[in-house]
Protein backbone atom coordinates (compact mmCIF):
# COMPACT_ATOMS: atom_id res chain seq x y z
CA UNK A 1 0.00 0.00 0.00
CA UNK A 2 1.28 3.36 -1.14
CA UNK A 3 0.49 6.82 0.31
CA UNK A 4 -0.49 9.14 -2.64
CA UNK A 5 2.43 12.01 -3.58
CA UNK A 6 0.96 14.85 -2.19
CA UNK A 7 0.02 18.08 -4.36
CA UNK A 8 2.15 21.07 -4.20
CA UNK A 9 -1.00 23.07 -2.71
CA UNK A 10 -0.37 21.07 0.23
CA UNK A 11 -1.16 23.04 3.51
CA UNK A 12 1.29 24.12 5.84
CA UNK A 13 0.73 21.48 8.42
CA UNK A 14 1.22 18.91 6.02
CA UNK A 15 4.55 20.53 4.27
CA UNK A 16 5.50 20.88 8.37
CA UNK A 17 4.73 16.85 9.03
CA UNK A 18 6.39 15.75 5.87
CA UNK A 19 9.71 16.85 6.67
CA UNK A 20 9.88 16.79 10.42
CA UNK A 21 8.46 12.66 10.57
CA UNK A 22 11.37 12.04 8.03
CA UNK A 23 13.62 13.92 10.39
CA UNK A 24 15.25 16.40 7.86
CA UNK A 25 16.96 18.81 9.70
CA UNK A 26 20.10 19.53 11.90
CA UNK A 27 18.44 17.90 15.33
CA UNK A 28 15.31 16.15 16.18
CA UNK A 29 15.57 15.45 20.10
CA UNK A 30 12.60 14.64 22.43
CA UNK A 31 12.23 13.92 26.03
CA UNK A 32 9.56 12.24 27.63
CA UNK A 33 8.65 11.57 31.24
CA UNK A 34 5.99 8.60 32.04
CA UNK A 35 4.65 8.32 35.89
CA UNK A 36 3.39 5.01 36.79
CA UNK A 37 -0.52 6.20 35.97
CA UNK A 38 0.42 6.48 32.77
CA UNK A 39 -0.18 10.14 33.10
CA UNK A 40 3.71 12.49 31.97
CA UNK A 41 5.41 14.77 29.58
CA UNK A 42 6.50 15.10 26.99
CA UNK A 43 8.75 17.68 25.14
CA UNK A 44 10.26 17.90 21.28
CA UNK A 45 13.28 20.11 19.89
CA UNK A 46 13.14 20.10 15.81
CA UNK A 47 15.90 22.71 14.57
CA UNK A 48 16.35 23.23 10.82
CA UNK A 49 18.41 25.29 9.22
CA UNK A 50 17.61 28.93 8.34
CA UNK A 51 18.45 28.70 4.65
CA UNK A 52 15.80 25.46 4.29
CA UNK A 53 13.26 26.80 6.86
CA UNK A 54 13.44 29.82 4.16
CA UNK A 55 13.06 27.89 0.86
CA UNK A 56 10.47 25.88 2.18
CA UNK A 57 8.24 27.95 3.92
CA UNK A 58 8.71 30.96 1.89
CA UNK A 59 4.79 32.13 1.04
CA UNK A 60 3.43 30.01 3.55
CA UNK A 61 3.02 32.07 6.05
CA UNK A 62 5.31 33.38 9.39
CA UNK A 63 6.54 31.89 12.76
CA UNK A 64 3.42 32.79 14.59
CA UNK A 65 0.98 31.25 11.76
CA UNK A 66 3.73 27.71 12.35
CA UNK A 67 2.99 27.84 15.87
CA UNK A 68 -0.37 27.81 15.76
CA UNK A 69 -0.90 25.33 13.34
CA UNK A 70 1.06 22.96 15.61
CA UNK A 71 -0.98 24.15 18.58
CA UNK A 72 -4.06 23.17 16.59
CA UNK A 73 -2.97 20.25 15.44
CA UNK A 74 -1.91 18.99 19.07
CA UNK A 75 -3.73 20.73 21.33
CA UNK A 76 -3.13 21.22 24.67
CA UNK A 77 0.33 21.61 23.61
CA UNK A 78 2.41 24.76 23.97
CA UNK A 79 4.25 25.87 20.65
CA UNK A 80 7.46 27.67 20.22
CA UNK A 81 9.57 29.03 16.77
CA UNK A 82 13.37 30.30 17.81
CA UNK A 83 15.84 31.50 16.19
CA UNK A 84 18.79 29.71 16.75
CA UNK A 85 22.63 27.96 15.93
CA UNK A 86 23.53 24.23 16.10
CA UNK A 87 27.12 23.83 15.22
CA UNK A 88 27.62 26.92 13.85
CA UNK A 89 25.00 26.66 11.46
CA UNK A 90 21.81 29.14 11.66
CA UNK A 91 18.97 27.20 12.56
CA UNK A 92 14.80 27.83 12.89
CA UNK A 93 13.96 26.05 15.95
CA UNK A 94 10.32 24.36 16.73
CA UNK A 95 9.32 23.40 20.28
CA UNK A 96 6.66 21.62 21.16
CA UNK A 97 5.91 20.47 24.68
CA UNK A 98 2.66 19.05 26.39
CA UNK A 99 1.50 16.76 29.64
CA UNK A 100 -0.55 14.27 28.89
CA UNK A 101 -2.72 12.28 31.28
CA UNK A 102 -2.38 8.65 29.79
CA UNK A 103 -0.45 6.23 27.59
CA UNK A 104 -3.38 7.16 24.63
CA UNK A 105 -2.20 10.80 24.74
CA UNK A 106 1.57 9.12 24.02
CA UNK A 107 0.47 7.29 21.43
CA UNK A 108 -0.92 9.95 19.46
CA UNK A 109 2.10 12.06 20.11
CA UNK A 110 4.35 9.31 19.09
CA UNK A 111 2.60 8.42 16.38
CA UNK A 112 3.90 10.92 13.64
CA UNK A 113 1.09 10.98 10.73
CA UNK A 114 0.61 7.17 11.16
CA UNK A 115 4.08 5.80 10.82
CA UNK A 116 4.52 4.31 13.89
CA UNK A 117 3.08 2.01 15.99
CA UNK A 118 3.34 2.11 20.11
CA UNK A 119 2.68 -0.26 22.96
CA UNK A 120 3.87 0.16 26.45
CA UNK A 121 2.64 -1.61 29.29
CA UNK A 122 3.93 -2.71 33.14
CA UNK A 123 6.49 -5.23 31.10
CA UNK A 124 7.56 -3.59 27.87
CA UNK A 125 7.70 -0.33 25.48
CA UNK A 126 7.98 -0.69 21.81
CA UNK A 127 7.86 1.71 18.50
CA UNK A 128 8.46 0.56 15.54
CA UNK A 129 7.24 1.68 12.16
CA UNK A 130 4.61 0.52 10.17
CA UNK A 131 5.56 -1.64 7.53
CA UNK A 132 3.39 -2.58 4.20
CA UNK A 133 4.71 -6.12 2.57
CA UNK A 134 4.10 -6.95 -0.34
CA UNK A 135 5.58 -6.05 -4.19
CA UNK A 136 8.03 -3.09 -3.21
CA UNK A 137 7.39 -3.21 0.16
CA UNK A 138 7.98 -0.05 2.16
CA UNK A 139 7.67 1.32 5.66
CA UNK A 140 6.04 4.58 6.67
CA UNK A 141 9.39 6.23 5.89
CA UNK A 142 9.36 5.35 2.34
CA UNK A 143 5.74 6.16 1.97
CA UNK A 144 6.82 9.70 3.53
CA UNK A 145 9.35 10.45 1.29
CA UNK A 146 6.98 9.84 -1.60
CA UNK A 147 5.38 12.40 -0.33
CA UNK A 148 8.43 14.86 -0.61
CA UNK A 149 9.04 14.19 -3.77
CA UNK A 150 5.70 15.75 -4.44
CA UNK A 151 6.25 18.71 -2.36
CA UNK A 152 9.80 19.51 -3.98
CA UNK A 153 8.98 18.53 -7.68
CA UNK A 154 11.86 19.69 -9.33
CA UNK A 155 13.49 21.79 -7.33
CA UNK A 156 16.72 20.24 -7.48
CA UNK A 157 18.80 23.16 -4.93
CA UNK A 158 16.29 22.02 -2.13
CA UNK A 159 16.70 18.85 -2.89
CA UNK A 160 20.70 18.58 -2.45
CA UNK A 161 20.34 21.03 0.53
CA UNK A 162 17.42 18.61 2.17
CA UNK A 163 19.94 15.52 1.60
CA UNK A 164 23.07 17.22 2.78
CA UNK A 165 21.21 18.20 5.83
CA UNK A 166 20.04 14.78 6.54
CA UNK A 167 23.04 12.96 6.05
CA UNK A 168 24.56 15.57 9.37
CA UNK A 169 21.16 15.32 11.24
CA UNK A 170 21.10 14.36 14.93
CA UNK A 171 18.14 12.46 16.16
CA UNK A 172 17.79 11.53 19.62
CA UNK A 173 15.18 10.49 22.05
CA UNK A 174 15.36 10.22 25.70
CA UNK A 175 12.15 8.26 27.46
CA UNK A 176 12.46 8.17 31.55
CA UNK A 177 10.27 5.06 32.77
CA UNK A 178 8.64 4.19 36.14
CA UNK A 179 10.26 0.97 36.17
CA UNK A 180 13.71 -0.17 36.22
CA UNK A 181 14.95 -1.54 32.68
CA UNK A 182 16.37 -5.03 32.28
CA UNK A 183 16.74 -4.91 28.61
CA UNK A 184 16.83 -2.88 25.67
CA UNK A 185 18.47 -1.34 22.53
CA UNK A 186 18.95 2.35 23.75
CA UNK A 187 21.61 2.83 26.22
CA UNK A 188 20.48 2.62 29.84
CA UNK A 189 21.22 5.93 32.31
CA UNK A 190 22.16 5.77 35.67
CA UNK A 191 19.26 5.58 36.99
CA UNK A 192 18.40 2.97 35.68
CA UNK A 193 15.28 4.15 34.57
CA UNK A 194 15.74 6.23 31.58
CA UNK A 195 17.00 5.22 28.38
CA UNK A 196 18.60 7.00 25.57
CA UNK A 197 18.14 6.41 21.83
CA UNK A 198 20.57 8.39 19.84
CA UNK A 199 20.67 7.65 15.98
CA UNK A 200 24.10 8.91 15.83
CA UNK A 201 25.91 6.64 18.47
CA UNK A 202 27.25 3.23 16.95
CA UNK A 203 27.19 0.65 19.20
CA UNK A 204 23.48 0.47 19.27
CA UNK A 205 21.68 -1.56 17.03
CA UNK A 206 20.91 -0.16 13.40
CA UNK A 207 17.22 -1.94 14.26
CA UNK A 208 14.03 0.23 13.08
CA UNK A 209 12.56 0.15 16.26
CA UNK A 210 12.68 0.84 20.01
CA UNK A 211 11.91 -1.12 22.90
CA UNK A 212 13.04 -1.40 26.67
CA UNK A 213 11.55 -4.04 28.82
CA UNK A 214 10.77 -4.12 32.73
CA UNK A 215 10.55 -8.07 33.58
CA UNK A 216 11.29 -11.15 32.18
CA UNK A 217 9.73 -11.83 29.44
CA UNK A 218 8.53 -15.38 30.43
CA UNK A 219 4.58 -15.49 29.24
CA UNK A 220 3.69 -18.58 27.88
CA UNK A 221 0.93 -16.95 26.22
CA UNK A 222 1.36 -17.06 22.22
CA UNK A 223 0.89 -13.36 20.12
CA UNK A 224 -2.38 -12.45 19.33
CA UNK A 225 -3.78 -10.62 16.10
CA UNK A 226 -5.95 -7.90 15.46
CA UNK A 227 -7.66 -7.34 12.47
CA UNK A 228 -7.69 -10.32 10.52
CA UNK A 229 -8.73 -14.24 11.01
CA UNK A 230 -7.62 -17.20 9.48
CA UNK A 231 -9.54 -19.02 6.78
CA UNK A 232 -10.98 -15.47 6.26
CA UNK A 233 -11.00 -12.81 3.01
CA UNK A 234 -11.06 -8.72 2.77
CA UNK A 235 -12.65 -7.00 -0.18
CA UNK A 236 -10.29 -3.55 1.30
CA UNK A 237 -7.10 -3.44 2.98
CA UNK A 238 -6.17 -4.84 6.22
CA UNK A 239 -4.72 -3.13 8.79
CA UNK A 240 -3.24 -6.46 11.18
CA UNK A 241 -1.75 -5.61 14.51
CA UNK A 242 0.10 -8.02 16.70
CA UNK A 243 -0.72 -7.72 20.35
CA UNK A 244 1.66 -9.84 22.44
CA UNK A 245 1.97 -10.67 26.33
CA UNK A 246 5.50 -10.70 26.03
CA UNK A 247 7.82 -8.07 24.06
CA UNK A 248 7.59 -9.22 20.44
CA UNK A 249 10.74 -10.22 18.60
CA UNK A 250 9.48 -10.50 15.31
CA UNK A 251 7.14 -10.70 12.47
CA UNK A 252 7.38 -12.14 9.27
CA UNK A 253 4.86 -12.43 5.99
CA UNK A 254 5.16 -15.07 3.69
CA UNK A 255 8.80 -15.59 5.17
CA UNK A 256 9.81 -11.98 4.75
CA UNK A 257 11.17 -11.05 8.09
CA UNK A 258 9.64 -7.28 9.93
CA UNK A 259 10.45 -6.04 12.74
CA UNK A 260 7.00 -3.80 13.74
CA UNK A 261 4.27 -5.13 15.08
CA UNK A 262 1.80 -3.44 12.90
CA UNK A 263 1.31 -4.47 8.86
CA UNK A 264 -0.49 -2.30 6.62
CA UNK A 265 -1.66 -4.61 3.53
CA UNK A 266 -3.27 -3.78 0.68
CA UNK A 267 -2.22 -5.71 -2.08
CA UNK A 268 -4.07 -8.94 -3.06
CA UNK A 269 -3.50 -12.17 -2.47
CA UNK A 270 -3.03 -14.65 -0.29
CA UNK A 271 -1.06 -14.17 3.04
CA UNK A 272 0.68 -15.79 6.00
CA UNK A 273 1.76 -13.94 9.33
CA UNK A 274 3.59 -15.15 12.13
CA UNK A 275 4.33 -13.68 14.97
CA UNK A 276 7.31 -14.54 17.43
CA UNK A 277 7.86 -12.74 21.07
CA UNK A 278 11.32 -12.67 22.82
CA UNK A 279 9.92 -16.37 24.45
CA UNK A 280 9.94 -17.85 21.46
CA UNK A 281 6.08 -18.54 21.58
CA UNK A 282 4.51 -18.15 17.64
CA UNK A 283 1.19 -17.50 16.31
CA UNK A 284 0.59 -17.65 12.36
CA UNK A 285 -2.73 -16.63 10.50
CA UNK A 286 -3.39 -16.72 7.27
CA UNK A 287 -6.05 -15.07 4.98
CA UNK A 288 -6.33 -13.57 1.54
CA UNK A 289 -7.09 -9.83 0.34
CA UNK A 290 -9.68 -9.97 -2.37
CA UNK A 291 -10.74 -6.81 -4.03
CA UNK A 292 -11.48 -8.47 -7.86
CA UNK A 293 -15.48 -8.57 -8.63
CA UNK A 294 -16.21 -12.76 -9.64
CA UNK A 295 -16.44 -12.89 -13.36
CA UNK A 296 -19.83 -13.59 -15.58
CA UNK A 297 -19.83 -15.22 -18.54
CA UNK A 298 -22.85 -15.60 -21.11
CA UNK A 299 -24.88 -12.32 -20.59
CA UNK A 300 -23.70 -8.86 -20.38
CA UNK A 301 -25.46 -6.15 -18.53
CA UNK A 302 -28.41 -4.54 -19.62
CA UNK A 303 -28.87 -6.58 -23.17
CA UNK A 304 -31.47 -8.60 -24.76
CA UNK A 305 -31.46 -11.79 -26.00
CA UNK A 306 -33.82 -13.77 -28.51
CA UNK A 307 -32.50 -17.61 -27.97
CA UNK A 308 -31.15 -19.16 -24.52
CA UNK A 309 -28.64 -18.72 -22.95
CA UNK A 310 -25.93 -20.06 -20.31
CA UNK A 311 -25.31 -18.64 -17.77
CA UNK A 312 -20.99 -18.96 -15.92
CA UNK A 313 -19.58 -17.76 -13.03
CA UNK A 314 -16.15 -17.71 -11.47
CA UNK A 315 -14.33 -16.29 -8.78
CA UNK A 316 -10.31 -16.88 -9.29
CA UNK A 317 -9.43 -14.81 -6.14
CA UNK A 318 -11.33 -16.02 -2.64
CA UNK A 319 -14.22 -18.14 -4.47
CA UNK A 320 -17.39 -17.95 -5.23
CA UNK A 321 -20.24 -18.14 -2.11
CA UNK A 322 -23.41 -17.56 -3.46
CA UNK A 323 -24.98 -16.68 -6.89
CA UNK A 324 -28.70 -15.83 -7.21
CA UNK A 325 -31.02 -15.52 -10.41
CA UNK A 326 -34.45 -13.61 -9.56
CA UNK A 327 -33.73 -14.02 -6.43
CA UNK A 328 -33.19 -17.96 -6.25
CA UNK A 329 -29.53 -20.11 -5.52
CA UNK A 330 -28.31 -21.22 -9.68
CA UNK A 331 -24.83 -22.78 -10.22
CA UNK A 332 -22.35 -21.88 -12.88
CA UNK A 333 -23.76 -23.24 -15.97
CA UNK A 334 -27.38 -22.92 -15.55
CA UNK A 335 -29.47 -22.14 -18.69
CA UNK A 336 -31.71 -19.55 -18.95
CA UNK A 337 -34.82 -19.86 -22.01
CA UNK A 338 -37.70 -18.09 -20.43
CA UNK A 339 -38.96 -15.32 -21.88
CA UNK A 340 -38.73 -12.19 -19.04
CA UNK A 341 -36.41 -10.22 -17.23
CA UNK A 342 -33.70 -11.90 -14.88
CA UNK A 343 -31.31 -10.17 -12.62
CA UNK A 344 -28.06 -12.29 -11.78
CA UNK A 345 -26.37 -11.38 -8.00
CA UNK A 346 -22.75 -13.34 -7.43
CA UNK A 347 -20.80 -12.79 -4.66
CA UNK A 348 -17.61 -13.93 -3.68
CA UNK A 349 -16.18 -14.88 -0.45
CA UNK A 350 -14.46 -11.45 0.34
CA UNK A 351 -17.71 -9.63 -0.58
CA UNK A 352 -17.17 -8.79 -3.56
CA UNK A 353 -20.22 -8.61 -5.86
CA UNK A 354 -21.63 -8.58 -9.50
CA UNK A 355 -24.89 -7.73 -10.92
CA UNK A 356 -26.09 -8.43 -14.50
CA UNK A 357 -29.64 -7.42 -15.38
CA UNK A 358 -30.51 -8.93 -18.87
CA UNK A 359 -33.61 -10.17 -20.77
CA UNK A 360 -34.83 -12.88 -23.22
CA UNK A 361 -37.51 -12.18 -25.69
Amino acid sequence: MKIAKVKKEVSLFLVLALFFAVLTGCTDISTIRIQEDGSGSYAETFSVSKKLWDMVYAGLGNDDMVKQTLEDAYPGATATVEDGVVEGVETKNLKLAMDFTGIEGLQTLLNSMGMYSMQYNEKYFSRSMIVTPGDGASDGADSMFDGLEGVLGENEELLNLLTDEMKNMEVRMTIAFPYAVIDTNGVVQEDGKTVVWDGKQESQDSSPRMYASFAKQDSKQAPKFDGVKSGKSYNTAVAVKVVSDNLLDYVTVDGEKYESDYLAISEEGEYQVVAVDKNKNQSTVKFRVDMTKPQVKGIKNNKTYKKAVVVKFSDKGSGMKKATLNGKKVSSGVKVSKKGSYTLKVTDRAGNSKTVKFKIS
